[in-house]
């Protein structure tokens, strides 16, 4: 809407078609190839889920189809000079700030791990194992589950069992409600946990808030980080607020920088073919987003970084600490 009252891109107005993958690395692929051959679209935003975008990267490599990725940084999405483009934090980032700040500032030692298995987590995992147990800590016990579970008490009570400091928890946002009211049923309310942004969606804290005030740490990428991003976050937010009547969800704002990326590289194209618009997208530098500057490197990676943020007495608060290497 806003692009259009705007005049569109070069003149032409945008078509905005949406297809449902319900969740599945077949349904993905269903909906990027009715996209692609049938819709004869410039461009892809999505699909959500990690395993979802490794299963359409070729499908759009093969039809030179760019793709911006909101959710997923993980390593298998990529390829040089590829297709895919994500906003996202590189795994490997997030994860080794938060093992920094929880072992160095926290203090922490003993470590449990309780993922969604998929393939972003099982690399997340991988990531923590490493770095975890490189600055001297331990991960006691570790365990994943499938989506759509909705009873973790047997995997919580091995966790207690480990009695760590802090348990990291990768989830969607119901999953992980669950995963904290069990926990207060097994006497678990006094361990810290540990997230990432896409646990902390919707009425998270109006939900469970209660049980983890004080005691919950996450990392966001999506966070402005100086006047000029703040400034364009702020616009976003009330213009958002405006037209739904309610604040958005964080990973809302990266979604919103995915279309500009987008419109940017299709303004900026020599044409509107698919290998001028990788390029056009490729060469984006120091990009003002919603959620901060971005720059994408030769294989479509951001080079923005993470961001910790805490939860403590009803409110949260972006925490001041960088990585140390």
């Amino acid at each position: 809407m806003e692009l259009d009252n705007a005049g569109g891109i070069n003149g032409t107005p945008v078509t905005l078609l949406v297809e449902d993958d319900a969740g599945t690395s077949a349904g993905a692929v269903t909906a990027a190839n009715k996209l692609i051959d049938v819709d004869h679209v410039n461009a892809l935003v999505g699909p959500l889920f990690t395993s979802n975008i490794i299963a359409v990267k070729p499908v759009a490599t093969e039809a030179e189809v760019p793709v911006m990725i909101a959710t997923s940084a993980d390593e298998h999405i990529f390829a040089q000079d590829g297709y895919v483009f994500s906003i996202d934090a590189a795994n490997e980032v997030s994860i080794k700030l938060l093992s920094q700040y929880l072992y160095y500032e926290k203090g922490f030692r003993n470590l449990s791990i309780l993922g969604n298995y998929n393939d972003q987590t099982l690399s997340m995992i991988d990531y923590f194992n490493s770095f975890w147990s490189g600055y001297g800590g331990t991960v006691v016990s570790s365990a994943t589950f499938l989506s759509g579970s909705d009873d973790f008490r047997t995997e919580l009570t091995k966790i207690n069992d480990a009695q760590p400091d802090v348990v990291w928890i990768s989830a969607d946002t119901q999953e992980f409600q669950t995963i904290i009211r069990q926990m207060a049923e097994l006497g678990m309310d006094n361990v810290f946990l540990a997230t990432d942004y896409q646990a902390i969606q919707a009425d998270f804290f109006e939900a469970v808030g209660a049980y983890v005030d004080g005691r919950l740490c996450y990392t966001q990428n999506g966070v402005a980080s100086d006047i000029p991003t703040q400034e364009k976050y702020d616009a976003f937010i009330t213009g958002y607020s405006d037209m739904f009547g309610e604040e958005p969800e964080a990973f809302v704002s990266l979604l919103y920088d995915c279309f500009e990326l987008l419109f940017t590289g299709l303004e900026n194209s020599a044409t509107y073919k698919g290998a001028d618009i990788r390029a056009s997208i490729a060469g984006i530098e120091d990009f003002i987003g919603v959620s901060g500057h971005i720059t994408f490197d030769d294989w479509g990676r951001s080079q923005g970084s993470s961001t910790i943020l805490s939860y403590e007495n009803g409110l949260t608060a972006v925490v001041d600490y960088s990585l140390t290497d």
